[in-house]
């Protein structure tokens, strides 16, 4: 099964930043992406994605997903918001879900928005059968 999510950050007026990761595994096992970046003044910045789908007799799969997200504040990438003087360093999503998806149909599974500022990060999931 390929697994994909893709990740919509959106902060104020600026244009959302998409980030999408994929990862193909058997059915009932493990399948992980971890991606990490260094930024000065903030440190290491990762990426990481565990899926663990399932395929159930009506053909729909139960997946099992983790993500850890997290990305350096629009100012400290070089970008200004307007208002750097209420902006965190960066703002750290983790999520751990337990989801039935439709195979090939894309879900909103979780929405969030950082305690501080007015950015809101969508996850989106797709899991598709791959024959």
């Amino acid at each position: 099964m390929k697994v994909e999510v893709t990740i919509t950050d959106q902060q104020a007026n600026a244009a959302p930043s998409k980030k999408t990761l994929s990862v193909v595994v058997a059915d009932a096992l493990n399948g992980s992406v971890r991606t990490t970046a260094m930024f000065p003044g903030v440190g290491p910045v990762p990426l990481n994605m565990d899926a663990q789908p399932t395929i159930l007799a009506d053909g729909k799969m139960r997946l099992y997903l983790t993500l850890q997200y997290d990305l350096p504040s629009p100012s400290i990438l070089g970008r200004k918001s307007g208002s750097e003087e209420r902006q965190p360093t960066s703002t750290s999503i983790s999520e751990r879900l337990m989801l039935i998806v439709e195979n090939g149909k894309s879900l909103v599974a979780a929405q969030s928005a950082d305690p501080v500022s007015d950015r809101q990060v969508t996850l989106e999931v797709k899991a598709t059968i791959l024959r």
